[in-house]
């Protein structure tokens, strides 16, 4: 929503549409999308490092990539470096999230417009005016954002999707560590059900908690006291970076 509001205030000409907010609730998003890709001139895909390990998200991307016209796609990357972009977004041109690369983001944007662009002095006075505004929020994603190492992510998908492969138990065990489990897709293989709700649990800080709920409900602590310690361990080092 950030980004959106500072591509509205660059330049008022530009229309930006975000999936998350743009789609009511009760329409069908997938006609909604496609409704909208085809009239859309440039996309922007924003990937952190959480998103990458994530397949729903890229396959969305992927999507996104095959619809924009003339494939003017630009992933935009908050917390990670070009080297780290996997899947079919490596095959664009990224920008990272910083003064510099958005700058350059703006003027491709800008050339690519049938109509409404700017001349490149005015668009870089509104984008010296309002990038600290996108700045702030972005320093604060930085600071929110602190992935799961992949090591410790695997191993827990490894020991978790084979003994709770039932959905319903995924469900009970997020709920009851007070997840928004209406944020992942149910219809789906239970190990991409388990990635969702680990990595649900990663943003709210909550996945300590998911596991023990796990080890209280299973009820073979000795089974997950490795695992444990190494959750424990990755969260109180998130503590003493703050």
């Amino acid at each position: 929503m950030a980004l959106k509001a500072f591509l509205q205030d660059v330049n008022q000409g530009w229309i930006p549409w975000y999936s998350d907010a743009d789609i009511l609730a009760g329409q069908r998003w997938g006609a909604e999308l496609a409704t909208e890709l085809e009239t859309t001139e440039y996309g922007i895909v924003c990937v952190t490092q959480e998103s990458l390990q994530n397949p729903w998200p890229m396959f969305e991307a992927g999507a996104l990539s095959k619809s924009v016209k003339g494939a003017r796609l630009c992933p935009y990357l908050i917390d990670i470096a070009r080297s780290q972009l996997i899947g079919p977004l490596s095959q664009f041109q990224a920008k990272e999230a910083s003064n510099a690369s958005t700058w350059e983001m703006l003027q491709s944007i800008n050339l690519s417009m049938p109509g409404g662009s700017l001349p490149e002095a005015r668009l870089k006075k509104y984008f010296d005016l309002f990038w600290p505004s996108l700045e702030e929020v972005l320093e604060t994603v930085n600071r929110e954002l602190r992935p799961l190492p992949q090591p410790l992510r695997q191993k827990l998908i490894n020991t978790l999707a084979p003994m709770f492969h039932r959905v319903a138990e995924i469900e009970m065990h997020a709920l009851e560590s007070d997840l928004p489990i209406w944020e992942v897709n149910l219809n789906q293989a239970a190990i991409h059900v388990w990635r969702e709700v680990i990595q649900l649990a990663v943003r709210d800080k909550k996945l300590q908690e998911l596991m023990q709920n796990v080890e209280q409900n299973f009820g073979e602590g000795t089974r997950f006291a490795e695992l444990l310690a190494e959750v424990s361990n990755w969260s109180l080092s998130l503590k003493s970076s703050i």
